[in-house]
């Protein structure tokens, strides 16, 4: 113990006497380890942490697929979720739900939409997280007839009712219809995404057809049945059904998906690179603090030759120069964690879009053990290489030589060259890594969503069942809003049940001359319902007929306009103009129905596709339908002209005011967020990405010059000679220059190997271009070169600056 201390403390005398070297490297490593404490917080909260459920390992979420049909990642249908929780040898219970649109009004505010969703009695039971106040749902509570009650979330009971004590048993109402508050939520519970009130089902879950696919579920496995297995009995279930019901599951699987893979799959492949990418950001800064200690070293080597003679163990040696390279990366890491709660601040506070659990990332006690861990590793990676080159060195001839001795530099140098080599192979990686992202960001950029959104903002207007149960009336009211609204001077005003990058519903679809032998073979689009002048508005090319008119009521007969891809498909070699199609279906559960009895519409137009799911993902078959004619409960008014959002938002606030004071606003949004909300995910990871390969290459060029500048003070008398005996300005550049494009090569052609190994696992967040992008693969190592030429020019410029009579006396 004596001697370690003894070798702390003169630790850190020899680093308070080169506070320049000292801070230099300090902050070297401070940016590395600060950066992977930032991300690795991130991931451990994100990604390693388990679910804040009891046993979370047990809970999976079920989903369907269609892969002849291109659908992936379905909801269920609720009588196909009736038959699977019917496995009670697979599932120990599974509970159901899907979202409504719900509008509450009470004596303690505004009207307001809240996120509900309508669940099966046995939700808290399956989560197992237990309610703050009250109870959950008792068992016949979700079926038809029965009373109606709500729990509502911690968050929403503090904001609407300011922690009312006595919320048990009072009254709210959701779409006017009264509901006995029975039980408030645990504090940060609100599965699913950002619930505030949980609603019983209010109807028997068989009681629909197979083929309507709006349910989510969450079921927890018995012990002892893997995913693995619950797969394969789903398997055998849904190959039965398709023979059963060919009609309804013709071409439709499941499958089961951990809890926590769905809730973070989305982001796991970029945080896991990003966090890689860090990773390699410390390597390079070691490499750098690794080659300031080398060239620190020569100068202390008759030091050690001195301490050596005098009896000092070649171990004791080691000892020593390991603890002061832990001891500077400790003080790294210390300077590295403030950056980190910063750092972290401003991350979570910059991300332009929702990572799940982000409200759980902090600097916490995991957090500061994998920094402590990291600063310690790097301490003795970095610390190793100089002590074992030291004590290596022939020491009685640095003894012999006055301290003058450059052989114990050659092999030392060779260290320094190999160092440099793996930060121009690391650089390389991360900015090829970059490119590939900065490039499929420009392909989304390039790409075209199908409409104009400049100038435009939306708002959502629902309304409730209860009163208006009559689908007509449901018409009137959005025809009545929508002139209304045009009327006012300088404005626009449309609607549509969806907008563009928002899925809809889908419902299947024939020619009528063109029926499958099995109504289960019948294509399915997206059905979108639409005001008269809607895709006028949005700037959604015609391409054949005419769009909708006033003149397209109820009753006339039924007609649709269709999108390119949807003619394509059914109409390739004529004009679908006037031809005839015929829906599967007159009704969506209770957010639409048709006010034409015949399934049969008339094609009336063919209008450009547009992204009808996100920007990423191709166009699918689209049906329009009047909304005078399929009207929908959900419309999102899309007003155009001046003003800001917030103003066209209230413009309509106003008119519904008018004509229904008691329905609330909700989604306010420009519609030029909605494009680049859908961008916001890959342009965050790349320019972070972005950003740690410009360090790296920093890192790099200082790597270049650091090692070309203590080669040129080593090679100092030799420079003389060279120009003594008539070797000119450039020839001198030519070789110091010559000595680090040496390096530069090296690791290039190292990186160009890492980088395919990167570029191949990238593959999967790339948009618009391959993983071996020619152009990248060419860009960047040119620009590599180029950086670490510069770095070059400098050493090489003051060697051939050298005088050789200077030079010569010196030595």
């Amino acid at each position: 113990m004596k001697f370690w201390l003894q070798d702390l403390r003169y630790g850190v005398r020899q680093m308070g006497r080169s506070p320049a070297f000292t801070a230099i490297a300090a902050l070297a490593l401070a940016l590395g380890i600060g950066a992977n404490a930032v991300i690795f917080s991130v991931v451990d909260a994100v990604v390693l942490r388990p679910l804040d459920f009891p046993q979370p390992e047990e809970l999976v979420m079920i989903w369907s697929h269609n892969h002849e049909q291109g659908l992936e990642h379905q909801q269920l249908s609720p009588v196909n979720w009736t038959d699977f929780r019917g496995m009670k040898h697979v599932f120990e219970d599974l509970t159901g739900w899907w979202h409504p649109d719900i509008n509450l009004t009470d004596r303690h505010g505004e009207p307001v939409r809240v996120r509900t969703i309508a669940v099966t009695d046995n939700f808290f039971d399956v989560v197992r997280v237990p309610l703050t106040r009250g109870r959950g749902f008792r068992a016949g509570e979700d079926q038809t007839g029965a009373p109606r009650v709500v729990v509502i979330g911690y968050g929403f009971w503090q904001s609407r009712y300011g922690g009312d004590e006595g919320i048990i048993g009072q009254t709210v109402e959701l779409d006017a219809r009264a509901y006995e508050v029975v039980g408030v939520a645990a504090p940060g519970f609100s599965f699913p995404g950002d619930t505030q009130v949980w609603q019983p089902l209010g109807w028997d879950a068989s009681d629909h057809s197979r083929g309507a696919h709006f349910f989510e579920t969450v079921g927890r496995l018995m012990p002892g049945v893997t995913i693995e297995d619950a797969q394969a009995e789903i398997d055998a279930l849904t190959g039965r059904w398709q023979t059963e019901f060919p009609r309804t599951n013709r071409g439709w699987g499941s499958e089961v998906v951990s809890l926590h893979d769905e809730t973070v799959g989305g982001v796991r492949p970029a945080l896991l690179l990003m966090l890689a990418a860090v990773g390699l950001v410390l390597v390079i800064a070691c490499a750098n603090v690794a080659n300031l200690l080398l060239a620190r070293s020569t100068a202390r080597q008759r030091e050690v030759a001195v301490r050596a003679a005098l009896g000092a163990h070649r171990w004791r040696i080691v000892r020593q120069f390991l603890t002061e390279s832990v001891l500077l990366a400790l003080l790294g890491g210390g300077l590295g964690l403030l950056l980190a709660f910063g750092g972290l601040r401003l991350l979570v506070t910059a991300t332009p879009f929702d990572i799940p659990r982000l409200e759980m990332v902090s600097i916490d006690l995991r957090v500061l053990a994998f920094a402590f861990a990291v600063a310690l590793g790097t301490g003795v990676l970095f610390g190793l290489a100089p002590a074992l080159q030291m004590v290596r060195s022939n020491l009685q001839e640095t003894l012999q030589d006055g301290g003058r001795s450059l052989n114990a530099g050659s092999a030392g140098q060779r260290l320094r060259g190999l160092l440099v080599v793996a930060e121009v192979a690391l650089a390389m990686m991360l900015l090829v890594g970059s490119g590939l992202l900065i490039r499929s960001f420009v392909a989304l950029l390039d790409e075209d969503p199908g409409f104009q959104p400049d100038r435009k903002a939306s708002v959502n207007v629902n309304l409730p069942r209860t009163t208006y149960s009559d689908w007509n009336r449901v018409s009137q009211f959005f025809t009545q809003l929508l002139d209304r609204l045009n009327q006012q001077e300088g404005m626009q005003a449309d609607a549509s049940g969806f907008l563009p990058l928002d899925s809809g519903w889908r419902i299947s679809y024939v020619r009528p001359d063109d029926l499958p032998a099995d109504a289960g073979d019948a294509p399915r689009a997206q059905y979108r319902t639409i005001s008269d002048s809607y895709l006028r508005t949005m700037g959604i090319p015609l391409l054949r007929g005419r769009i909708f008119e006033s003149r397209d009521d109820a009753q006339r007969p039924g007609v649709v306009v269709i999108n390119q891809k949807l003619a394509e498909a059914s109409w390739p070699d004529g004009d679908p103009v006037g031809e005839k199609i015929r829906l599967g279906a007159l009704g969506v559960g209770p957010l639409a129905r048709s006010l034409i009895r015949d399934p049969i519409f008339e094609v009336i137009g063919v209008v450009a596709n547009v992204k009808n799911n996100s920007i990423r993902s191709d166009s699918e078959p689209a049906i329009y339908l009047s909304q005078r004619q399929f009207p929908y409960r959900s419309m999102n008014v899309v007003v155009s002209g001046r003003g800001t959002a917030l103003e066209k938002a209230e413009a309509v606030r106003r008119e519904v005011r008018q004509l229904d004071p008691s329905l609330p606003l909700s989604e306010i949004r420009r519609l030029d967020d909605l494009v680049s909300g859908s961008m916001a995910q890959p342009r965050f990871f790349m320019l972070l990405l972005t950003g740690f390969a410009a360090l790296a290459m920093l890192l790099a060029a200082l790597g270049i010059y650091g090692v070309l500048s203590f080669a040129v003070s080593q090679r100092r008398h030799e420079i003389g000679v060279r120009m003594a005996f008539g070797a000119r300005r450039q020839d001198v550049m030519r070789l110091v220059v010559g000595q680090g494009f040496a390096l530069i090569l090296a690791g290039l052609a190292a990186g160009a190997l890492g980088s395919l190994l990167l570029a191949r696992a990238m593959s999967s967040l790339l948009f618009g271009v391959e993983s071996l992008d020619p152009a990248t693969f060419a860009l960047v190592p040119a620009v590599l070169a180029l950086v670490g030429l510069t770095a070059c020019y400098l050493p090489a410029r003051r060697a051939s600056s050298v005088d050789p009579l200077i030079a010569l006396r010196y030595e």
